[in-house]
Order: structure tokens, then C-alpha cells, then sequence
């Protein structure tokens, strides 16, 4: 079933919000929130929290000193308090960082190549490796742009991984290497889908 969802993307000298709303028929909708700031190492995510229907939300909160670094604390899992690395992303901060480093410079990440950013969910702190598959030049992978240069980045599976997540990511040149498609296959065969339609007026 299509449901039609927002992403609010805010981004200012004071920081960015990140803002995604997808209705669900009988279940409710399902948010996602990301806050935070810019620093040296890109965004940096101070608050994300999701919440699924009626369920109550789930917070991740990230207290991060001068270096870049810190510690994590979630409401799901208050005794784990993991150290943050510098550069660390919440699940969907993290496509606007990598939207961010293609801005600086759409030369870095060539087909093959792997790029770790360390993620944060609502309970786990864990290195995510992306798959580069470089600049495809006429990608239909958007079609609301047509034919348009993308960039496709893919989640390697990890060991330890329970949901055995398939994550593909489809930056478009035409939007600033914002995301235009994101695609998330369950281990259940459940897929969750993201695809741009058009800028908010």
C-alpha cells in the first residue's frame, strides 16, 4: 500500500531538523525526528526519537563534548551508555551526511568503495558500511525526475544484525544530493520506502 508521507529538512546557521511523517491506515503514523547542529565532522545529531502508531516514542540522545565525541543515552536502554565517535548519525541524519560530503566534493566515494559512518537507532549504537555504487549518469531510480544523475549507496549486512535490514540509498545530483529514494527490505520481506514526489511549495 502507497501512503503519502512529508520530510520536513530544515538547515540553518543554528543547526537542522530533520522531520519524516508516513501515515498508516489502522495503525497510525510512523515519525521519525532528528536534531541537532553542524560541526567539523558534518551533522551532528543532539536528539532522535521515532515513534510507530500509538506506541509511546523512543528517544536517543546524544551528549557530545567539544571533540566531537561523548556518550549515548536511550530511553529503551538507559544502561547502555556507549561512547560516541565523531561523525556518529542517527538512521536518517545520516543521508543528508553523506548529502552533505557529496556537496563539498561528488568526486569522493567511486564505485566499490566502502564508507563506515557509526549509527545510532532507538536502542543500538553500531559501524554501518555503505557500498558505493559511484554516479550513475541516467538512473530511472527517482521517477518523478526522469532520467537524472544519482548516487546509489547500499547497507552491507552485518553479522550481528537481527533484521538482517537490506538499506539502499539513491541521492539525486538535480536535488543537491539530497535523498530522492530510500529503500529498506525486512529480513520478513516487509519493505518500507521512501521516493520523492516534490518540493513542498
Amino acid at each position: 500500500m502507497n501512503q503519502t508521507g512529508r520530510v520536513d529538512w530544515i538547515a540553518n546557521e543554528g543547526g537542522y531538523r530533520l522531520y519524516i511523517n508516513v501515515p498508516f491506515a489502522f495503525v497510525g503514523p510512523f515519525v521519525f525526528e532528528s536534531r541537532g547542529v553542524v560541526d567539523k565532522y558534518g551533522l551532528a545529531p543532539a536528539i532522535y526519537w521515532t515513534q510507530r502508531g500509538e506506541k509511546p516514542p523512543r528517544y536517543s540522545r546524544f551528549d557530545r563534548d567539544d571533540k566531537g565525541g561523548g556518550k549515548m543515552f536511550f530511553t529503551e536502554k538507559p544502561e547502555f551508555t556507549p561512547d560516541i565517535l565523531p561523525g556518529t548519525q542517527d538512521r536518517f541524519s545520516l543521508m543528508f551526511q553523506l548529502a552533505s560530503l557529496l556537496n563539498g566534493s561528488d568526486k569522493i566515494d567511486a564505485a566499490g568503495v566502502v564508507r563506515e559512518i557509526p549509527v545510532v537507532d532507538y536502542n543500538t549504537l553500531e559501524m554501518w558500511q555503505f557500498l558505493s555504487f559511484g554516479e550513475e549518469l541516467k538512473s530511472d531510480a527517482i521517477p518523478s525526475l526522469g532520467q537524472t544523475a544519482v548516487r546509489h549507496y547500499r547497507l552491507i549486512q552485518r553479522a550481528n544484525d537481527p533484521y538482517k535490514r537490506q538499506v539502499d540509498i539513491w541521492l539525486a545530483k538535480d536535488l543537491e544530493w539530497l535523498p530522492g529514494r530510500v529503500r529498506t527490505l525486512e529480513a520478513n520481506g516487509r519493505v518500507f520506502e521512501l521516493v520523492f514526489k516534490q518540493r513542498a511549495d
